[in-house]
């Protein structure tokens, strides 16, 4: 049994897969980094020998407030990544046959045994089958005319994974 869905991928789906592999992989990283660097910045920048609490509470703000704000920008500007015209945007077409899942555009095709989908994250804009740590096939959501047709591919995803595994 073969099933096919079309979807169109746009920069904004791989800036959402991006945001959604910092927070999945670095965020605590980050996040502990961050508080690091914050505490310790009162050290470095005070002529007193013991920084007082204004100080840390001062540095931890506006550290904080910049190095998010860097994030946050680094991050939006992923959407930008992919060119236009290239293999990663535009239209396409996810087979899932018994053996493997097809996807294919007017540029590329690539098929994966679905032994070689690792994982499957959900969340409010998309579906990814990860197939190494930072490569997915994304499918947006959007693409399901509803509710039903979206749990019906997740069951039908599932039965293979688990199937093969």
């Amino acid at each position: 049994m073969t099933t096919e869905i079309k979807a169109n991928l746009t920069r904004e789906d791989y800036a959402s897969f991006n945001t959604h592999l910092f927070i999945k992989k670095n965020l605590k990283k980050y996040i502990a980094l961050s508080i690091g660097i914050s505490l310790a910045l009162p050290f470095f920048f005070t002529s007193k020998s013991t920084p007082e609490l204004f100080d840390f509470i001062l540095s931890f703000i506006v550290y904080n407030l910049f190095f998010w704000l860097l994030m946050y920008n680094r991050l939006r500007k992923t959407k930008n990544i992919p060119m236009e015209g290239g293999p990663t945007l535009g239209e396409r077409k996810y087979i899932l046959s018994d053996s493997e899942f097809i996807c294919e555009n007017e540029l590329v095709s690539s098929k994966i045994k679905w032994d070689g989908i690792k994982s499957v994250d959900i969340t409010k804009k998309a579906i990814y089958l990860f197939v190494d740590t930072n490569q997915a096939y994304i499918v947006p959501k959007r693409t399901f005319p509803d509710q039903l047709s979206e749990n019906e591919f997740m069951e039908l995803i599932n039965q293979k994974i688990k199937k093969i595994k």
